[in-house]
C-alpha cells in the first residue's frame, strides 16, 4: 500500500538533537501552509546542456554532460552540531504508484522540488561540509532567476548505520519543506558512519515518500552524491528507479566524489545520471573554496537587523525564531564567507520564507486569518489589541522587512559580482562542488524555462 506522503506533522524535530528546538505537534492551518511551493535547486555538470528527453527510452537520451578533476587534499568539517543524524526512518515499500501535489502556482513563481540525496557513509565527512558551505549559494543563484522559483527541498540519507539495515540503511531526514533553515539545521545535525550505500533504495524512497508537485512548467530534481558504486541494491535497482523518474520528468543527477578515469563505481554513477536525464560531475568535496567579499560584514549586519522583524506565534514560533538564529551560527561557524550567503538570500522573500511561524509571512497568505488566532499564541508585542492593532503591527513589521530586503539584495548582486569575478581570476575552483553545482542549476533550470542575471 501507499505510505502518505510525510509531512512535519510527522517528524519529531527533537530527534536531531539540535537543542533549541522542542517536539513539535501538528500546527494547524500555519503548518498546513508548508505545503505550498518554495526552495534550493542544485545539480552536478558541466555547463554543456543535454535537452530533457519527451522519451523515457534510456536510448533516446543525449550523452550527459562530464566534469572531470583530480582528487586534492582533505579539507576540514566545521560543524556547530554534532549529534548523529537522526529523523524518520525511511523503510522500503512496495513499488507503487506515488502521488503529486497539485499544482498551484502561478506564472509569476515556477515550482522546483529538489531532494538531496547525501551519501553519510564512514569517508563522507568532506561531502557533508562541502554541503553545508555552497547550500546558500545555491539558493542565492535561484534568487536571480526569473520567473521567480517556489523552491521546495527534501534531505535524504543512505549509507548511514543508524538509519538500520531493515531500511537499507536509507532515512527521510526531511520531507519537501519551503522552509530553508529546517533542511540546513538538519544538515548541519548529520554525521557519518557506515559503509552500505544503497541508491537504488535512497531513489526508491524519494520516489515515492515524497509529494512531488505535477507542474509541466517546473522543474524536478533528485541528485545523488557518493563515493561507491551505485549498483549495490539487489532489491531496488538504480537503473530501474532513475527510469521510473525519467518518466515523470523528475531529473537525477549524479556526482561521484573520486577519479573519473577507467573507475568502475564512476561509471555506475555515469549511468545514473544518463538513464535520469540529468547531470554527471567527478568531483573532489576536499577542494572546496571560500571566497571572502568586502561585503561580507555588512551582509552579516543587515541579516541580524532583518531578525528583528519576525513575529513568532503559535505553541513553537519561539523555538523557531531561537533555529534561526542558530544557523546564523552554524553559517558563521563554516566562515565569513558562508554567513554573508546565508544573509544573502534573507533579502529574497520568495525564498526565505517561514510562515509556519512567522506571523509577517503567514499574514501573506490568502488562507491565513489573523483574527482567529488567540492572544496566548501571539508574540507579546501584539496581545490585548484590537485586530485593527495588530494588522497595523504586522504591516509596520513587513515594511521595514522589505527596506531590509532591498538593501540586502543590493549588495548581494556586488557579492555575487565580486565572487564571479575572482572564481575567473583564481585556478582549480573547477574541481570543487561549487563550481559543478552551480553549472548544473543554470544549465537544467534553463532547460526549464528560467534565466538567470537579468536574462
Amino acid at each position: 500500500m501507499k505510505q502518505p506522503s510525510p509531512s512535519f506533522d510527522d517528524f519529531d524535530p527533537s530527534a536531531t538533537a539540535v537543542t533549541v528546538v522542542a517536539p513539535e505537534p501538528r500546527r494547524g492551518r500555519a503548518l498546513r501552509l508548508l505545503g505550498a511551493a518554495l526552495l534550493c535547486g542544485l545539480g552536478f555538470g558541466a555547463a554543456h546542456l543535454a535537452g530533457r528527453p519527451s522519451s523515457p527510452e534510456p536510448a533516446a537520451r543525449a550523452a550527459v554532460p562530464e566534469h572531470h578533476v583530480a582528487l586534492g587534499p582533505p579539507a576540514s568539517l566545521l560543524v556547530a552540531a554534532t549529534p548523529p543524524e537522526a529523523a524518520q526512518p525511511a523503510a522500503p515499500a512496495a513499488p507503487s504508484t506515488p502521488g503529486h501535489a497539485n499544482a498551484t502556482t502561478s506564472t509569476d513563481h515556477l515550482p522546483v522540488d529538489l531532494v538531496l540525496c547525501v551519501d553519510v557513509s564512514g569517508s563522507m565527512e568532506e561531502l557533508l561540509d562541502a554541503c553545508r558551505k555552497q547550500l546558500w549559494d545555491v539558493c542565492n543563484l535561484f534568487a536571480r532567476a526569473l520567473p521567480t522559483p517556489r523552491l521546495r527541498v527534501a534531505l535524504i540519507t543512505f549509507g548511514g548505520e543508524s538509519a538500520g539495515e531493515e531500511n537499507g540503511y536509507v532515512r527521510l531526514v526531511v520531507p519537501f519543506t519551503d522552509e530553508l533553515d529546517r533542511v540546513y539545521e538538519r544538515l548541519m545535525a548529520l554525521s557519518t558512519g557506515g559503509g552500505t550505500e544503497l541508491v537504488g533504495r535512497a531513489l526508491h524512497v524519494s520516489l515515492d515518500r515524497l509529494d512531488w508537485r505535477r507542474d509541466p512548467r517546473g522543474l524536478s530534481l533528485v541528485f545523488v552524491a557518493g563515493n561507491e558504486s551505485a549498483d549495490q541494491d539487489t532489491t531496488f535497482s538504480f537503473r530501474a528507479q532513475a527510469q521510473k523518474a525519467a518518466q515523470r520528468q523528475i531529473r537525477v543527477c549524479a556526482v561521484y566524489c573520486g577519479q573519473d578515469e577507467q573507475d568502475a563505481d564512476a561509471a555506475s554513477y555515469r549511468e545514473l545520471a544518463r538513464l535520469g536525464g540529468g547531470r554527471y560531475a567527478a568531483i573532489d568535496p576536499g577542494a572546496e573554496r571560500s571566497i571572502p567579499t568586502p561585503y561580507d560584514a555588512e551582509l552579516a549586519r543587515l541579516g541580524r537587523e532583518i531578525n528583528e522583524t519576525y513575529l513568532p506565534f503559535g505553541a513553537h514560533g519561539a523555538a523557531r525564531q531561537k533555529a534561526q538564529l542558530l544557523q546564523d551560527e552554524n553559517s558563521a561557524r563554516s566562515g565569513a564567507a558562508t554567513l554573508a550567503a546565508r544573509m544573502q538570500i534573507k533579502g529574497s522573500a520568495a525564498l526565505y520564507c517561514n510562515r509556519s511561524w512567522d506571523l509577517v509571512d503567514a499574514c501573506a497568505e490568502e488562507d491565513f486569518d489573523l483574527a482567529k488566532l488567540p492572544d496566548a499564541a501571539l508574540p507579546r508585542a501584539l496581545r490585548g489589541k484590537n485586530l485593527a492593532e495588530k494588522r497595523a503591527l504586522v504591516e509596520a513589521q513587513r515594511a521595514r522587512r522589505k527596506a531590509l530586503q532591498d538593501r540586502l539584495r543590493a549588495l548581494g548582486a556586488q557579492r555575487d559580482a565580486f565572487v564571479a569575478a575572482e572564481r575567473a581570476r583564481l585556478q582549480g575552483l573547477e574541481q570543487s562542488l561549487g563550481f559543478a553545482l552551480e553549472q548544473a542549476v543554470r544549465s537544467l533550470a534553463k532547460e526549464a524555462g528560467f534565466c538567470f542575471d537579468g536574462c
